[in-house]
């Protein structure tokens, strides 16, 4: 876990955007709870900042293949 967090940091996504739980299925309350977490804790941390780079054609991406990112909620 420890190391896909530093990867997400050296990508520039940030390691607040990954967790891992271990929840019984027969713990409805508790996994709704964690989601709500997680959720509430991704929409402070905002859009993923290497879209936004690639969206305001930062110096960085400029030259580069232009990759499409999509969410299940585009398709």
């Amino acid at each position: 876990m420890a190391y896909a967090k530093d990867l997400l940091n050296e990508v520039g996504l940030g390691e607040g955007r990954l967790e891992m739980a271990h929840i019984d299925a027969s713990d409805a309350p508790l996994w709704a709870e964690t989601v709500r977490e997680m959720t509430d804790r991704i929409r402070a941390l905002g859009p993923n900042p290497i879209r936004m780079q690639a969206a305001s054609g930062d110096q960085k991406t400029q030259g580069k293949e232009n990759i499409e990112y999509r969410t299940r909620n585009d398709e």
